[in-house]
């Protein structure tokens, strides 16, 4: 099986360039390589050392970000009350609002830090929103996101109620996101709405995707799609009842990261982001009008 890593020698100038690059970036001669335009041709082309960059700074890097605002937000209770005890300081930084706060700082923060390692790659990704594929892609894949969504549904609907138990509630990450709503919808929009699908593309699809498609496009779903899944998986609840919730709301992150990366590599970044951030808006719009 071929993989695209290593670099290769431009005819014309002679400069050294990442093999799946679309071009030689000193003097622009097209890269020959026949098969690179089915491979990678709607995918954001940067190099696998940026790619894997791009994937940590998404996953490692949103985890630092997120341990410096709450930090932050510790620092500023504590001298806002000198007397709190430490039981008050879990119990208030545990409150949707200063949850709500900590997740806007980390994902502006990455969504910064992204357009900055984006800098020479802009007009790739804006040329992604040319044409009308990716949008109808985008719509056509939002409906099988939700057809998904009903099938499973109904899939636990027969497998609890024949074993006699009461279907699984939300898992933590979706019940967070509902209470953050809840608290505040202008800013829960924006931040789970636009920013997060972007921040997500830009680590599990340009990031994690783009390298693995390198190995082969099967690593590329298998692997993305599991990552992707498990990344909304409450770790903290293995031992306990909820574990179980936990399990069964996996499926459906599972499908959505095979999904998006199906948009990702056959219609491009805007195919994947936009039906990303139309998933999330639909599903916190109805938390905040108090329909789910």
């Amino acid at each position: 099986m071929k993989t695209y890593f290593g670099r290769k020698t431009c005819p014309e100038c002679r400069m050294s360039y990442d093999i799946a690059a679309p071009e030689c970036p000193n003097c622009h001669h097209r890269n020959d390589e026949p098969e690179l335009d089915a491979l990678f041709g709607h995918h954001v082309r940067i190099g696998p050392i940026r790619q894997l960059v791009f994937f940590g700074i998404g996953l490692a890097g949103l985890l630092l970000l997120n341990l410096i605002a709450t930090i932050i937000f510790e620092v500023v209770a504590i001298s806002n009350n000198p007397g709190m005890s430490q039981a008050e300081l879990i119990d208030y930084m545990s409150t949707p609002g200063i949850n709500l706060g900590v997740s806007s700082i980390s994902y502006i923060a990455l969504f910064a830090i992204f357009g900055l390692l984006l800098w020479v790659n802009w007009k790739q990704v804006g040329k992604s929103f040319l044409g009308w594929k990716p949008y109808v892609a985008a719509l056509v894949g939002l409906g099988v996101l939700y057809g998904f969504g009903v099938l499973y549904s109904l899939l636990l609907q027969g497998i609890y109620g024949a074993a006699g138990r009461p279907l699984p509630g939300v898992n933590g990450n979706e019940r967070a996101l509902r209470e953050m709503t809840v608290m505040s919808p202008a800013l829960a929009l924006i931040v789970f709405g636009v920013v997060g699908p972007f921040c997500e593309e830009m680590t599990y699809r340009v990031g994690l995707f783009g390298f693995l498609s390198r190995l082969g496009r099967i690593w590329a779903y298998v692997l993305t799609a599991l990552i992707f899944g498990f990344i909304h998986f409450g770790w903290r609840t293995i031992g306990t009842d909820a574990f179980f919730d936990e399990l069964a709301n996996i499926p459906p992150y599972i499908f959505a990261g095979i999904a998006f990366g199906f948009l990702y590599d056959r219609y491009g970044f805007a195919a994947s982001f936009m039906a990303h951030t139309a998933n999330n808006l639909i599903s916190l719009a109805l938390t905040a009008s108090g329909k789910q």
